[in-house]
């Protein structure tokens, strides 16, 4: 259930992506907000930590070649769609429930990831025992202001200590790669022995590393084809600074960088296009990414 949930919000996202750039077409671009805004609030649904790209997509229709004369028409019906999936699912969880609720934004157990995120006591892991045994063991009415007290204590006994920590946390969030292979072999814990599972394991490991390493380069390729004033520069740095922010303060593990991926993948295939392109041509190429005419998509 947890690689799951990473897949329904990726691929709601992507789609969310997908549907923003469709708006270029100015006779269905309101239909295509309405569809973006509604994918994104089911990527939210499945991980709330996802609305913090709000404002991206907000940036994503103003830069957009549309020729609507009210832009901020744009926006305004992607948020209402955003904002009506989510009173859609709210009255279904709260007519089943028999109660009102806020599912899943309000959901007390969200305030775990800032308890772990903050224990710079332990080494950084993908699951925190000391701090799970410590939150659950205050009431559901209490866990919010003892957490959010808790956290902020650190942060205030020991800054330092909380600095290389969020170090230690990026390391893990943009370096490992190997949370999906290791997650595979959960189930499979009695039906090998450990020396197998423990051999394959760390090579499936190896070859999702791998393929990771390589996507990153390509990708850091096409960066150095980007001037750092375009507008795809300030795009993607909006991108990584958002990913990266909640987890400052929130735990970080591998898949929660699985946004970047997306954007990792699509950077890494148009450097790719570009070299081919550059390749096929036999104008010289002289100047910066702007003065190339790539084909229309």
């Amino acid at each position: 259930s947890v690689l799951c949930t990473e897949v329904a919000t990726l691929t709601f996202l992507a789609a969310a992506v997908l549907f923003v750039i469709k708006t270029r077409d100015p006779m269905r671009a309101q239909w295509w907000s309405i569809l973006s805004g509604l994918a994104f609030g089911a990527a939210v649904l499945f991980r709330p930590a996802t609305l913090v790209y709000w404002p991206l997509f907000l940036l994503g229709f103003e830069v957009q070649k549309c020729q609507l004369k009210q832009k901020w028409v744009l926006p305004a019906l992607f948020t209402a769609a955003l904002l009506f999936i989510h009173v859609l699912v709210v009255g279904w969880f709260s007519l089943s429930a028999g109660h009102f609720t806020l599912l899943p934004l309000n959901n007390p157990s969200q305030y775990y990831t800032l308890l772990s995120g903050t224990d710079y006591d332990t080494p950084v892991q993908r699951w925190n025992t000391s701090q799970a045994e410590m939150y659950w063991s205050w009431s559901e009415a209490e866990r919010p202001q003892r957490v959010i007290q808790t956290a902020f204590d650190r942060i205030l006994r020991d800054p330092s200590a909380f600095v290389r920590f969020v170090g230690e946390k990026m390391r893990l969030l943009l370096s490992d790669n190997s949370y999906g292979a290791n997650w595979s072999f959960y189930t499979l814990e009695n039906d090998w022995s450990p020396a197998l599972r423990h051999q394959v394991q760390r090579l499936s490991g190896f070859f999702s590393q791998t393929y990771y390493v390589t996507g990153l380069l390509i990708g850091l390729f096409t960066l150095l084809l980007i001037p750092l004033r375009s507008r795809p520069a300030f795009f993607l740095t909006l991108t990584v600074i958002l990913s990266i922010a909640p987890h400052l303060l929130l735990e970080a593990q591998p898949r929660y960088r699985h946004p970047l991926l997306l954007l990792l993948v699509l950077a890494a295939a148009f450097g790719f296009a570009l070299v081919v392109y550059r390749a096929e041509n036999t104008r010289s190429f002289s100047g910066p990414l702007q003065t190339v005419d790539l084909p229309e998509p």
